[in-house]
């Protein structure tokens, strides 16, 4: 079992400023591998936010999820942003996690 959450699922950032989004990790023994955490896209709505995949070794279980936001492309006042952990058990298996954060840009 892998499961990652949110330490806070709700944000205010400002136009200059970085996201940094504390991240719980759990998992269980059998899982060993090396994580992926990385920002899920594919919604149009999370345009204006990027982030590099972060790879974290199993015996991590609290970490910062940093997230970029582009203010000349935010058009949203609210914007709900999901997080996925992934790795791949036994080198063929996939384990997925994803937690949702809500972020309120300020203007």
């Amino acid at each position: 079992m892998l499961k990652i959450s949110a330490d806070q699922t709700e944000f205010e950032v400002g136009p200059d400023a970085r996201l940094v989004i504390p991240v719980t990790i759990s998992r269980d023994e059998s899982l060993d591998q090396p994580l992926t955490l990385s920002l899920v896209s594919g919604a149009s709505q999370s345009l204006p936010f990027s982030a590099a995949s972060q790879i974290y070794a199993n015996d991590v279980t609290r970490c910062d999820f940093v997230i970029d936001m582009n203010p000349s492309s935010i058009t949203e006042s609210e914007y709900t942003l999901t997080i996925r952990a992934s790795l791949l058990q036994d080198g063929q298996y996939p384990v997925i996690s994803e937690t949702t954060v809500i972020v309120v840009p300020q203007r």
